[in-house]
């Protein structure tokens, strides 16, 4: 009776001693189950990882949680304007131009054109990598002085280098009031429908 008792007793203490250390080990991870890392700092700056489940902030320490893969930065914003009125030829006038360091972009231009004392008739083209927008505009003059047309166009693209982009219009035609920006995404989806 007494090896019966071996044979069982001996492996199933084996088994619970081997849970205990396997949920105690669960349970004592950095970051914990929801991913959260958990820590204290000092008015020193300090910073001290903690297993939540068997530690905690000493005195003095304040609590500080934060999850593994961090939240998104923000984004960056490029910018570049043009407000004075520049006269637009038909062989194509660059009224903005940027460059921005390589990554995913939504590059976003708006102008105003104006037939002044001619009629409108033209176009404005934003080109960012190889990625184009085009937006035509014409319009008569108007009896009752000149003809504004505000434009705006949006390109999307991503580049591994330094990307370039062109708001370049085409008269004759007034521009006036154009601006570029480029506003930096972690993440682009550019898809065709």
């Amino acid at each position: 009776m007494k090896r019966i008792l071996e044979r069982v007793a001996v492996p199933l203490i084996a088994a619970i001693i081997g849970a205990a250390i396997v949920g105690g080990v669960a349970l004592a991870s950095i970051p914990d189950g929801n991913g959260t890392i958990h820590g204290c700092y000092s008015s020193t700056g300090t910073l001290r990882v903690i297993d939540a489940a068997t530690q905690s902030c000493a005195s003095g320490q304040t609590a500080l949680n934060w999850n593994q893969q961090g939240p998104r930065g923000p984004s960056n914003v490029f910018a570049v304007y043009h407000d004075t009125k520049t006269t637009v030829e038909g062989t194509g006038t660059t009224l903005d131009s940027e460059k921005v360091p390589a990554g995913s972009y939504v590059f976003i231009a708006k102008l105003t054109l104006s037939d002044g004392s001619e009629t409108v008739d033209g176009y404005c083209t934003l080109t960012a990598g190889g990625d184009v927008d085009t937006q035509v505009a014409v319009a008569s003059k108007s009896t009752t002085g000149g003809t504004f047309l505000p434009m705006t166009l949006t390109v999307v693209h991503t580049a591994t280098s330094q990307i370039a982009a062109s708001l370049v219009c085409y008269g004759p035609a007034e521009a006036q009031y154009a601006k570029l920006v480029a506003i930096k995404v972690a993440n682009l989806s550019n898809t065709a429908q």
